[in-house]
């Protein structure tokens, strides 16, 4: 990726990270005030979802090292918090394919100030 592909990459994941904290201000899992936005589907895992925000949501720190861990009293809360048509999608679109290419990311950065915008607002 070139230069300006990865300036976008890191815009579009600070942008993913906010609108994720203005949505979810408070951690989906225990109540507890947000501070980090956690992918559901690892980014690692799956590109098209890496911007997706039904693939996110807002964990407070303790949490969100319990899910990155795999801990099963976190995955089951959080699994049960975004209901089944929720995991439903992120199945089905887990391992749909995306080019990361300027492109998608000035799509995706559109998108996400858009959303921060709309959340922010509230």
């Amino acid at each position: 990726m070139n230069n300006q592909g990865g300036l976008l990459r890191k815009k579009a994941d600070s942008l993913y990270s906010r609108v994720i904290l203005a949505r979810d201000r408070y951690c989906l899992i225990d109540g507890h005030v947000a501070t980090d936005a956690h992918h559901i589907v690892p980014q690692g895992l799956s590109e098209f979802l890496r911007y997706d925000l039904k693939n996110g949501v807002g964990l407070c720190l303790t949490c969100r090292r319990r899910a990155d861990d795999c801990h099963p009293f976190a995955l089951s809360i959080l699994a049960g918090k975004i209901g089944i048509d929720r995991i439903g999608y992120l199945t089905e679109h887990r391992r749909d394919m995306v080019v990361l290419d300027v492109a998608y990311l000035t799509e995706a950065v559109r998108r996400l100030k858009k959303e921060l915008r709309r959340y922010s607002s509230h």
